[in-house]
């Protein structure tokens, strides 16, 4: 799990990215964000129950995503951003494969 400082606190902030217009798309995956004023970035994972309805599928998905958060955190910029799986594909696939399409949504991101 990625550490407390890099969660959301509150969901006005998941608010105002869900309005954001900043974003990247990907296979399956879309990402959003906004600048904040903090050295940190932040994440949160939003899989909705029309995309899996059982919870054991929706968690491990964001589990996943956090645990690639974490081995990356030195390279992620200081964004709130909110990382939206759009097929349960996402919870079966390889890591290698996860890894890689969160890295190129983070490539887009940045150039």
């Amino acid at each position: 799990m990625i550490k407390k400082l890099n969660r959301f606190t509150n969901q006005s902030v998941i608010r105002k990215l869900m309005s954001s217009r900043s974003q990247v798309r990907g296979p399956g995956l879309t990402l959003k964000y906004i600048s904040n004023n903090q050295q940190q970035f932040r994440l949160a994972v939003v899989v909705s129950k029309k995309t899996a309805k059982s919870a054991v599928v929706r968690n491990r998905i964001r589990r996943r995503v956090f645990a690639w958060a974490e081995d990356r955190a030195s390279e992620l910029p200081a964004l709130d951003m909110v990382v939206f799986a759009h097929t349960t594909e996402v919870a079966q696939m390889p890591k290698t494969e996860l890894d890689q399409r969160l890295d190129t949504l983070l490539g887009k991101l940045q150039s």
